[in-house]
């Protein structure tokens, strides 16, 4: 019997300032967890525009706020 190939890995990119960071985000982000096996929140700073609340302090919202979804992958740059 031949074995059929296991489907792609499916993987979501999600890229914003979220700045500040709102249900909505956090909406996309939990319905999206359930669509694919990662995703991808890459949080960018962008140096033309003065931010409402530290990167680091952004980045621990959002690790906070989705440490009950599986597949979570966190990134930063700048814009």
């Amino acid at each position: 019997m031949t074995q059929l190939p296991s489907p792609p890995r499916m993987r979501a990119l999600y890229p914003g300032s979220f700045d500040p960071l709102t249900l909505g985000h956090l909406d996309v982000i939990e319905r999206s967890a359930r669509l694919f096996e990662a995703v991808v929140v890459a949080v960018l700073q962008n140096p033309n525009k003065s931010a409402a609340f530290p990167l680091e302090q952004r980045l621990a919202r959002i690790r906070q706020a989705r440490a009950h979804l599986p597949g979570g992958v966190m990134d930063e740059g700048n814009v």
